[in-house]
């Protein structure tokens, strides 16, 4: 008669349907049935019998049933039948469907590369070889590598419990800035300058802010179920090993200093320099909110409420930029990114007060680790950055990943409706003035009675109709006014140096 059931495929079948279905029971051919005697059964239940423990070896329990069905005095149709599963007088599909569900998250990684991660794409008796053929493997001569078979299982049970915690939350594949496009521009070099305002971690802060990499689930919630950081020796010995973590089932122990590199901040020569670990020693892991709440001022005017500050407020478009960078990176997070933070006013404070430097590797230590506490899991790149520096993607390992979409990416459009850039009549993009040159300027020109020009710091209306030109004479207005800007910000460090003596 055929199958009258029209479902092919294993995806098909766990979609609910009533259309063309069937009786499941199908009973053993002809006469020839052969009872299953108390000893038999005793024997299944004692020698063969699988309960999904993280102790069982499911490979050597399919090895063993199939052995027990062979010696079993049956025909050749029936002997087929049986040595489907113990649970004989199911579809297939169900078959299947049960024991992929009933075998630890290891068999079922086996399975999924075995299969080229398409299981649900293969018909019942496809998806059956594929099991069998993971059942006839050795580990050692086939072709799945050892340690990627540890890829979600733990030694340890809290990291066991946290990782099948994680399964259930959401993956971010985070954002990117289009740098490119602000190169084409000639604004890139402008921002990363204002940043670099320390020699040794401005650049850092850039090499962060460029991190682009594409974000693999399992290698994500192994490495934030298992990573720990041992905070308080750091703050005095960069060396010490107290950072651990589990990444493509390779368990790893490294310093705070070869985390640094590992990211990118810096490359791993220069880790090896004593003015490397001297900077880490001394620089800043924490700021007096005092000094924070003094910072402020100079980049926004009016006071700062803790969750209630919202970043349009920010006068320098470069400094939006910087904020909406950490937003992505070491504080990175998808909701309240509109929102000025207080983590956030502390490396912004770090990034733009001269003789203060902030320690990167440090905070990002202390962010990662935290990143398992959230619904929704962040900071993926940097897991993919650091499994790359440790020549863990290898060809066969990235074919058995599921990669996450592609991330956001803050092109042309977005930058403009955040007012970081604007763009002009002649299509050119530039920084917008600062707003306190703008005020300044119009307040200039008001009492001067001029108007039918809004000058060089007017709205935005007037800054899509300046010529070339006319912009230079404004950008170089603007400059005078960052001079001004960072020398009243020179003064107020200043004047928290003579206070600290």
């Amino acid at each position: 008669m055929g199958d009258e059931n029209p479902i092919r495929t294993l995806g098909d079948y766990y979609k609910p349907s009533h259309k063309g279905y069937v009786n499941t029971i199908e009973f053993p051919v002809g006469n020839n049935v052969v009872p299953l005697r108390s000893d038999t059964i005793q024997l299944v239940q004692n020698e063969c019998s699988f309960h999904g423990l993280r102790s069982e070896d499911p490979n050597q329990h399919l090895k063993d049933f199939l052995k027990l069905v062979d010696s079993l005095d049956l025909d050749g149709e029936n002997k087929e039948k049986k040595r489907l599963l113990p649970h004989h007088g199911l579809d297939l599909w169900l078959q299947i469907q049960i024991f992929y569900d009933h075998v630890d998250c290891i068999t079922q990684m086996g399975i999924d590369y075995v299969a080229g991660g398409r299981l649900r794409k293969l018909r019942p008796d496809e998806a059956w070889a594929t099991i069998e053929r993971l059942a006839n493997m050795k580990i050692k001569g086939g072709t799945m590598p050892s340690s990627q078979m540890k890829l979600g299982v733990f030694e340890s049970g809290v990291h066991q419990l946290n990782y099948d915690t994680l399964v259930r939350h959401p993956i971010h594949s985070g954002d990117v800035i289009d740098w490119e496009f602000l190169a084409r521009q000639n604004l890139d070099q402008a921002f990363f300058n204002s940043i670099n305002t320390d020699p040794f971690f401005g650049p850092q802060w850039g090499n962060l802010f460029h991190v682009n990499e594409p974000v693999y689930r399992e290698l994500v919630r192994e490495f934030f179920a298992s990573f720990e950081f041992d905070a308080s020796p750091y703050r005095y010995d960069p060396n010490h090993l107290g950072v651990r973590f589990s990444l493509g089932g390779e368990q790893k122990e490294i310093s705070l200093l070869e985390l640094g590199w590992r990211v990118g901040l810096y490359y791993e020569r220069q880790s090896r320099e004593n003015a490397t670990l001297s900077r880490l020693r001394n620089d800043d892991t924490v700021k007096e909110s005092r000094l924070l709440m003094e910072f402020w001022p100079t980049i926004r005017d009016g006071g700062f409420n803790v969750g209630n500050t919202k970043v349009a407020s920010i006068r320098d478009p470069r400094v939006k930029l910087a904020h909406r960078c950490i937003a992505m990176t070491i504080a990175g997070r998808k909701e309240t990114t509109h929102r000025v933070t207080e983590i956030d006013l502390y490396y912004l404070y770090c990034i733009y007060t001269p003789e203060v430097a902030c320690n990167i590797p440090y905070c990002l230590s202390k962010y990662l680790k935290g990143v398992r506490e959230k619904n929704l899991i962040y900071g993926g790149m940097l897991v993919t950055k650091i499994a790359r520096s440790f020549g863990l993607l290898t060809d066969e390992l990235r074919d058995a990943l599921s990669i996450e979409p592609l991330p956001h990416v803050f092109k042309k459009k977005s930058l403009i409706a955040m007012g970081m850039i604007m763009k002009l009549q002649n299509g050119m993009c530039v920084w917008p003035a600062l707003r306190a040159v703008k005020e300044e300027k119009e307040a200039a020109e008001e009492a001067e009675g001029d108007e039918g020009h809004d000058g060089a710091g007017g709205s935005t209306a007037m800054y899509q109709n300046i010529s070339q030109g006319g912009w230079k004479v404004h950008q170089a207005r603007w400059m005078d006014q960052q001079d001004e800007q960072w020398g009243r910000l020179n003064t107020w460090t200043g004047q928290q140096d003579e206070r600290a003596y």
